[in-house]
């Protein structure tokens, strides 16, 4: 029971993980993040795995000047049409697993 809730070394990995355009948007924000990948993924292997395919996601969109809540499905289907021409299929079907609109 006690290895649903994560280790602290743990939390603090995924913290050094956190995207600024996450951080930026404040306290809330960050925490529902962590909270979206530590209660919902429950394997550390995998949680770790998608944080790092929605960090270059989330850089990708910083660099064209996309906050948090101007990620909408289209901005999420322009990098998944890079992702497809730039990776191989099973990179994109790991990015695809984690629906970053979905952590705000």
């Amino acid at each position: 029971m006690s290895d649903l809730i994560p280790l602290q070394s743990e939390q603090q990995e995924l913290s050094a993980l956190l995207p600024v355009t996450i951080t930026r948007e404040g306290r809330k924000a960050t925490k529902r993040f962590l909270e979206f990948f530590t209660a919902n993924i429950r394997n550390p292997n995998t949680r770790l795995s998608y944080m790092r395919a929605v960090g270059p996601f989330l850089a990708w969109c910083e660099e064209r000047g996309a906050s948090l809540h101007q990620i909408e499905p289209m901005v999420v289907a322009a990098y998944i049409e890079r992702l497809t021409q730039e990776r191989a299929p099973q990179t994109v079907k790991q990015h695809l697993g984690v629906n970053p609109t979905s952590v705000t």
